[in-house]
């Protein structure tokens, strides 16, 4: 088994990482990567609680331990306690620590996202009035001529992210009637081909032409009882994915690592 260490370090690295990146709206942070770390020892819980332990250790020495960010995959992959391995997960903290803090500073912290716009809605209106009071029709429009048709960066950026979306979603359907030819990597192709459906719709509904017109043709209830289905269906076929792991090899990497990934895309939703 891998020391307490070696699983708190990389649960609550890898629960710093998904709040950082896929939950930045999270007030608590530092909180919930404390909990992620917690959450990753749970199997070893019998060692303290002598009173359940025979069924704490069934938990342990079952596929089911993968859950708790790869508790088995780590016990299998160490069995030896050794110290390398838990260098090797502080020192993944470490860095997850310093990328999360990098991302907040430069995207800031949810207060500091709230300043930001604030300070930008009264940056327009003072420019706003500034143009109105002095300056020429030609200063408002930024010196463009009226009428004239130009492509900006953020109108590239929308039409490469709905062609990349739609581009995602029709790879995904490839790989789904691919899975149905071949009969070998089932699982594999199944979660790559579940992961670029789930991150092309994901795509295609960020995008706010899109969000408008589903949110006025479509009743609150479908889209809450779609978005059950989608989330539900990623984590059902994420499980068996996760389950690979209790013996480490190549592809149970691979496929646990597709497994995560659904699970965090279907977060997003």
């Amino acid at each position: 088994m891998s020391l307490a260490i070696t699983h708190f370090a990389f649960g609550a690295a890898a629960t710093m990482l998904v709040v950082t990146f896929l939950l930045p709206r999270f007030g608590y942070p530092r909180a919930s990567s404390v909990l992620g770390g917690i959450w990753a020892m749970v199997p070893d819980a019998h060692h303290v609680s002598p009173s359940v332990a025979e069924s704490l250790r069934a938990v342990h020495d079952s596929v089911y331990a993968n859950l708790f960010w790869g508790h088995r995959f780590f016990d299998v992959l160490d069995p030896a306690d050794s110290n390398e391995v838990a260098l090797l997960s502080v020192a993944f903290f470490l860095a997850a620590t310093v990328v999360a803090e990098t991302a907040e500073y430069y995207f800031g912290t949810p207060v500091q996202r709230t300043f930001r716009r604030e300070a930008r809605a009264q940056s327009r209106v003072s420019s706003l009035g500034g143009a109105f009071g002095g300056g020429t029709l030609g200063d408002t429009l930024g010196g463009r001529e009226p009428g004239r048709l130009s492509l900006d960066r953020p109108s590239l950026v929308r039409a490469v992210r709905i062609v990349g979306g739609a581009l995602a979603v029709v790879g995904g359907v490839g790989l789904h009637v691919l899975l149905f030819r071949t009969g070998s990597h089932v699982g594999l192709l199944a979660g790559i081909g579940a992961l670029l459906e789930l991150f092309g719709v994901v795509t295609l509904f960020e995008d706010a032409a899109v969000a408008a017109w589903v949110s006025a043709h479509v009743s609150s209830a479908i889209r809450a009882g779609a978005r059950a289905i989608v989330v539900v269906a990623a984590c059902l076929l994420a499980l068996p994915l996760f389950f690979t792991l209790s013996t480490p090899t190549t592809l149970s990497v691979a496929n646990a690592a597709i497994g995560a990934l659904l699970v965090l895309a279907a977060i997003r939703l």
